[in-house]
């Protein structure tokens, strides 16, 4: 079963960072199978408070997501994404129940 790691920005502080993130960020999706289903696309924020972007990344499983968020290579782009603007982020099982 599919999971999803979602991440939504708040705020963009320091597009700057984003030129270090991707360029380690992304080789790290595709080493884990991650697909990219949305990132930096046309939104519109429906409910709460004023998003700015959002990013939908699929795995094959939970476990493939868990261990390709901790893989020393996406912690090194982590602080990248951070200090380019305030998130939010999960990992969700896309296993809908019953």
């Amino acid at each position: 079963m599919p999971a999803y790691f979602i991440a939504v920005r708040k705020a963009l502080k320091d597009p700057e960072a984003f030129v270090t993130y991707g360029p380690l960020a992304r080789p790290t999706v595709d080493q884990f199978n991650g697909k990219m289903l949305a990132a930096r696309a046309k939104m519109k924020t429906v409910e709460g408070d004023e998003v700015n972007s959002a990013t939908v990344i699929e795995f094959p499983s939970y476990d493939e997501a868990v261990a390709w968020y901790e893989s020393p290579a996406y912690q090194e782009a982590i602080p990248h994404r951070l200090r380019g603007g305030d998130y939010v982020s999960f990992i969700i099982d896309g296993t809908i129940p019953g």
